[in-house]
């Protein structure tokens, strides 16, 4: 537009030149889900491991199962989830520490250690997931062995994606793992939770990180 106006100009069409303001480009937020959706997401889950015919499915989506309810009641990140080990998820005291883990080198983002409270509805089922696990277990998503299920995020987010596709919630801009992570920390500002506190929950070292979801 700016341009013909000024070939408008430049053809005495106009007495004088006339500018626009540009758009100003507003920061696009992450894309979350419905309480609906959320639920769905999870009986999709359910179902998956209903119809899992053999161990090594039941394991996987085990594995898939305990990812999403992490996500979805302690907001961690994605490499949160799938570097936890079991010794850090503190049942007893209701907590899951957040913090370096020596043996695969692997450092929290920022370099920030926290402490992220276990709600009850988690609780009850990490309760019940520990019954089920081999003695032999070490993390939060485990191969069965005491390995890692997942050698990166980027195989677990495919997980989430291809979940969120079979239950029909695929949306242009939503991440499906992140979503959840996202749609934890909009859940709690929107109650009332302190900003201050939803920020140290996070793991945010700033404020506006924290709004901006």
């Amino acid at each position: 537009l700016q341009i013909f106006l000024n070939w408008s100009y430049s053809e005495e069409h106009l007495g004088k030149p006339v500018r626009l303001n540009k758009v100003r480009v507003m920061q696009q937020g992450p894309v979350i889900y419905a309480r609906s959706e959320v639920e769905i997401l999870q009986s999709t889950i359910e179902k998956a491991l209903s119809n899992a015919s053999t161990s090594y499915q039941k394991r996987c989506v085990r594995n898939h199962m305990r990812a999403f309810m992490a996500a979805r009641y302690t907001v961690l990140r994605c490499g949160e989830i799938h570097t936890i080990p079991l010794r850090h998820v503190l049942l007893d005291e209701g907590v899951m520490r957040i913090t370096s883990v020596p043996e695969i080198g692997w450092v929290p983002k920022t370099r920030q250690e926290r402490v992220v409270p276990i709600n009850p509805e988690l609780s009850s089922f990490l309760e019940t997931d520990r019954q089920n696990r081999g003695q032999d277990e070490r993390w939060l998503l485990d191969d069965g062995l005491g390995g890692q299920a997942y050698a990166s995020n980027s195989q677990l987010s495919q997980v989430f994606r291809r979940y969120t596709k079979r239950a029909g919630l695929e949306q242009c801009g939503r991440k499906p793992l992140h979503a959840l992570r996202s749609t934890g920390i909009t859940g709690m500002l929107s109650a009332g939770g302190k900003l201050d506190y939803v920020m140290t929950i996070a793991g945010h070292s700033t404020p506006q990180t924290t709004l901006n979801h």
